[in-house]
């Protein structure tokens, strides 16, 4: 996994860790994906993308309080459906992720 070994692997040093991270939880186009469903106490960083016509997704590094972290993607294909339905539906896919991470 790219993303596990770039953000929380040693593929770079801890200092570039924390630049790409810092980047990640200043990104504003993902706040109505799949972090808009992290309960209160977590931290999030996440890399959204979006296609215009059909494609919206994200993937996010969560940090919940006293646990490791977590990372979950979502990529959701429809054509056809305006921005804010997909996006609808990956907050649904963050809060079905909260659910499971919790549920241990």
């Amino acid at each position: 996994m790219t993303a596990q070994r770039l953000l929380l692997g040693d593929v770079l040093t801890a200092t570039s860790q924390a630049i790409l991270e810092h980047g990640m939880a200043n990104c504003t186009p993902g706040l109505n994906r799949l972090r808009a469903a992290l309960p209160e106490g977590w931290q999030g960083a996440d890399r959204p993308g979006t296609n215009v016509e059909n494609e919206t997704n994200d993937y996010l590094l969560a940090r919940p309080a006293e646990r490791p972290p977590l990372l979950v993607a979502a990529y959701y294909d429809a054509p056809g459906k305006p921005s804010d339905e997909r996006e609808a539906v990956l907050r649904e896919a963050g809060r079905l992720f909260v659910q499971w991470a919790t549920s241990s």
